[in-house]
């Protein structure tokens, strides 16, 4: 069994929601929002040394699923993911630091992916495919307004070319079908252009995926983002962890 941990209750399971419908997941999962930021998890942890996060998130008020408790014991894989927002005031680069050490590995304690600065970096795009997608980043100043910068600098002005509809199923089975086709494909540049800049990040080196290895150290672009933009330019490069684990994870 599989669990993924979102920070959000809307905006993070709509997206993994359509990913799951994209492409294939391997095995059964159970999809959770912990409803607060990473910082906070960190502090719930930390309060009581032993409390597991299986714990923790069942307390928390999004958590409290029947289903998810009753199958607890059967988790064996989770993947979390959380945002960078670097502009809250709980906000901590060594808590942050901490989680990803902490959450390393997905069969151990969970495997940590962090969105920078925020899960709408997904939606900070020119028209796709966009060559300008590694220069893409936003000063510190600036996050508290990201959600709508990102709505300003969209080209396509809405989430819905990455995001299927709810009523996808009552429309007619050719339309379902080139709705389908025109959203995986989105999300394969989204893919190619995440992965390609996390590379570059940590390498300066502008790889193919086929020569790109997998995993990609979720430590190591923290560790760049941190050194070469947050400390070095007060800004953040934008990047989605989504098309990252897509990359890792699903059979593409």
């Amino acid at each position: 069994m599989i669990l993924f941990v979102f920070e959000g209750e809307t905006r993070e399971p709509a997206l993994f929601n359509t990913m799951g419908s994209l492409f294939p997941i391997k095995g059964h999962h159970i999809c959770c929002s912990y409803g607060n930021n990473i910082y906070n998890l960190y502090r719930k942890l930390k309060e009581d040394q032993d409390e597991e996060l299986i714990s923790v998130l069942h307390n928390s008020a999004k958590g409290k699923d029947p289903y998810f408790w009753a199958h607890r014991r059967e988790i064996d894989e989770i993947y979390l993911f959380f945002d960078y927002d670097k502009h809250d005031q709980s906000a901590s680069d060594t808590q942050l630091q901490e989680m990803l050490e902490m959450f390393d590995n997905e069969t151990d304690k969970g495997k940590l992916y962090i969105n920078y600065p925020m899960v709408e970096s997904l939606f900070y795009i020119k028209e796709m495919p966009d060559p300008y997608f590694n220069e893409y980043t936003v000063a510190l100043q600036n996050l508290p307004s990201f959600k709508e910068l990102c709505g300003e600098f969209n080209a396509y002005k809405s989430s819905e070319f990455c995001t299927l509809p709810k009523n996808l199923k009552s429309k007619a089975e050719k339309v379902q079908k080139t709705c389908c086709e025109k959203c995986r494909k989105n999300w394969e540049f989204l893919r190619q252009q995440n992965v390609q800049k996390a590379h570059w990040l940590c390498t300066q080196q502008m790889k193919p995926l086929t020569e790109i290895p997998k995993p990609l150290s979720q430590k190591e672009i923290f560790r760049h983002q941190i050194a070469d933009y947050v400390n070095a330019k007060q800004e953040v490069s934008v990047l989605n962890a989504f098309p990252i684990f897509l990359f890792e994870y699903f059979k593409t």
